[in-house]
Order: structure tokens, then sequence, then C-alpha cells
């Protein structure tokens, strides 16, 4: 049987959803580890914590997560940093 061509598309789109959600997932568990980490009383007790999740905010951002990457920066936004 010879595949047609909405099938082709069919499948090559249901191909390109699938590999879309592969990419999202590691970045919706960073977001969520992050969230579970403030409940916990979070506290920046580096640079290189504020700086990895300005990261995450940045690839948020570039995937159309306006929301995620608002709460995240109001997460910095209102943590007190350590000296």
């Amino acid at each position: 049987m010879i595949a047609t061509q909405e099938e082709v598309m069919s499948t090559r789109e249901q191909e390109l959803r699938n590999a879309e959600a592969e990419k999202t997932s590691p970045i919706e568990q960073c977001f969520q580890s992050i969230l579970q980490l403030r409940e916990l009383a979070l506290k920046f007790d580096s640079d290189s914590t504020r700086q990895s999740i300005l990261r995450l905010i940045e690839v948020l951002k570039r995937n159309n997560e306006a929301e995620k990457a608002e709460t995240l920066q109001d997460i910095l936004d209102n943590t007190v940093q350590r000296d």
C-alpha cells in the first residue's frame, strides 16, 4: 500500500508534535522543580543559582511560555538573596 500525500503529512505533523513535546518536557520539569523548591523556602545562596534561573526564564520566553517566565521572575524578585 502506498501512502497518500495526506497520510504522509499527517504522520510528519504527528512526529513534529512528538518532537516538540520531548523538547518541552525537560523545560517543564525544571520549571516545576523550581516551584517546588520555592515552597521549601528556597534561598539564593549563590549567583550560579540565580543565573541558572535567569537562563531558564530566557528559554521559557523563547518557547512562548511568558506566564511561566513571569512566575520565575516574580520568584527571583521576591526572594531574599543571602550575602
